[in-house]
């Protein structure tokens, strides 16, 4: 790796304590393009150009590239190409600059893949992956705009790629596994055209033990990274591919996608109380970073159009709400509103089940709500009762919300039991003066009676609204005049305030 600045330049950054930003990338026009996006932000910008090995000359051991002196607040960007050949030597000489002392204040990694499996495979090729608390993932497949703000923001304040892996493997749907450092090694040389005797007439092992270490770590790439899968020889070629080869094409899927691993879209939580004032869960919102409202994805973004981003979307509130949980300790529950389109695809299955693995109590996964929409739930569709069955039978629990909206089906027959019911907004705001809504909201609360189901008024904005629903026996409350929704930290706070009621 040959720098291009000059030892003078470099000696007199570190001694002027200026922070600076070094680029590496194998992509010389993607080097060229971050460079102008950090100048534009004001930031001082050095590049470090790549030296790949001669194809006659591979060495089992990494390259020890000529790096510069990184001052505490030194930043690097890094960019990982999805060619094989080039992303193996990138990381290689990531995992150079990692274990250099003293190493970067702060690491940015641009790459499409997935942040687990990269956390889990540098941690396996570092010699202490402390470091990874200061290394961040962003995808290069952004706008400029986003691309720009991310790099010239303080690194600081985004999660680390510990934290970013931890809702991948939700949304992977099983833990990565990780190449050991003998496969990366007898990989990187097959990629750069080297033959197992050629490699074993090098680094004086068997050709057995190379080509078993090299079929194992094949079989590795294929099975977790299906961008691999086409770039691989023979037989791992077909691999079956996984739903997350589905293209994202929509500028906003990849914003959307980007933001989760940012933080920049985040979960908020509105409590939901009873008759006593006593907290018994809430349900978890998607907070923009405008505006200081509960938004949804729609609202917050353009309407989402993958499957994958809605996957996301969906892998990320299941995360909060095993977080949530598990803080608890399975005291409260926590409920979130699954989008109609996802009910019955087979990924939300594997999401749930993933989540449910990472519940410190099995039989905490009776705290999980998911709230289904009336419309869809109760429609008929034969597509839907299925995995609306197979969900009750993993252990969660499922709410049906805006209960007695105009599209009501209520009187339609129970393909199943339910947990819960959610009032009409609608409707809470019109009893006091509606007779025939009065009526409905008691068929409701007897027929919860009977079933051993909950009710909940959704919506509720007046003390007088409370009490009247109380006595017509509504068992939980959510809304403004209980308590907005708010960030995990205030909700903290709300559940000592309630609790000592």
């Amino acid at each position: 790796m040959t720098s291009f600045m000059s030892a003078t330049e470099n000696s007199a950054a570190v001694l002027n304590g200026c922070a600076v930003n070094y680029i590496y990338s194998a992509c010389f026009a993607t080097a060229r393009g971050i460079s102008v996006l950090l100048s534009e932000g004001g930031k001082e910008v050095r590049q470090l150009a790549p030296e790949l090995p001669e194809s006659d000359r591979y060495a089992a051991a990494p390259l020890t590239p000529s790096l510069p002196s990184f001052g505490q607040n030194d930043r690097v960007v890094i960019f990982l190409p999805e060619d094989l050949r080039y992303l193996f030597f990138s990381l290689q000489q990531l995992v150079v600059i990692l274990n250099q002392k003293p190493a970067p204040g702060h690491i940015m990694i641009l790459s499409r893949y997935s942040p687990a499996w990269l956390c889990a495979t540098l941690a396996a090729l570092l010699d202490n992956a402390a470091c990874l608390d200061n290394v961040h993932v962003a995808r290069p497949d952004i706008t400029c705009h986003s691309l720009a703000r991310l790099l010239c923001e303080d690194w600081a304040t985004l999660p680390s790629i510990l934290q970013q892996a931890d809702i991948d493997t939700v949304f992977v749907g099983k833990p990565p596994v990780a190449l050991t450092p003998r496969e990366f090694s007898v990989l990187l040389g097959l990629f750069h055209g080297h033959t197992i005797r050629a490699q074993s007439a090098m680094q004086c092992l068997s050709e057995k033990t190379l080509y078993h270490q090299r079929r194992f770590g094949l079989r590795k790439l294929a099975g977790q990274i299906p961008l691999f899968a086409a770039q691989l020889p023979g037989a791992y070629r077909k691999a079956p591919l996984a739903d997350a080869t589905e293209a994202i094409t929509a500028p906003q899927d990849r914003e959307f996608i980007q933001a989760i691993y940012c933080r920049q879209v985040f979960p908020v939580f509105q409590a939901v109380i009873d008759r006593y004032m006593t907290i018994q869960g809430a349900e978890i919102f998607i907070h923009g970073g405008d505006g200081g409202h509960a938004l949804s994805p729609g609202e917050y973004f353009p309407p989402l159009h993958s499957r994958l981003a809605w996957r996301y979307w969906i892998a990320l509130m299941l995360y909060e709400t095993v977080r949530a949980i598990n803080r608890y300790e399975g005291r409260l529950y926590f409920s979130f509103k699954i989008p109609d389109g996802a009910i019955e695809t087979r990924a939300l299955m594997h999401l749930i089940e993933a989540a449910r693995r990472q519940l410190h109590q099995a039989d905490w996964a009776a705290c999980l709500v998911l709230e289904l929409s009336e419309s869809v739930a109760m429609s008929g569709n034969t597509l839907v009762i299925p995995p609306l069955k197979r969900l009750l039978m993993m252990g969660a629990r499922i709410m049906l919300e805006n209960t007695f909206s105009q599209k009501s089906m209520s009187a339609a027959p129970r393909p199943m039991a339910l947990s819960g019911y959610k009032l009409n907004i609608a409707v809470v705001n019109g009893f006091l003066s509606e007779t025939h809504d009065r009526v409905l909201i008691k068929s409701l609360v007897y027929s919860c009676q009977l079933s051993g189901s909950l009710c909940i008024a959704e919506g509720v904005d007046t003390w007088e609204q409370f009490d009247a629903l109380v006595l017509l026996g509504v068992e939980g409350f959510q809304g403004n005049i209980i308590s907005r929704p708010v960030s995990q930290e205030a909700f903290a706070s709300q559940v000592q305030c309630f609790s000592r009621r």
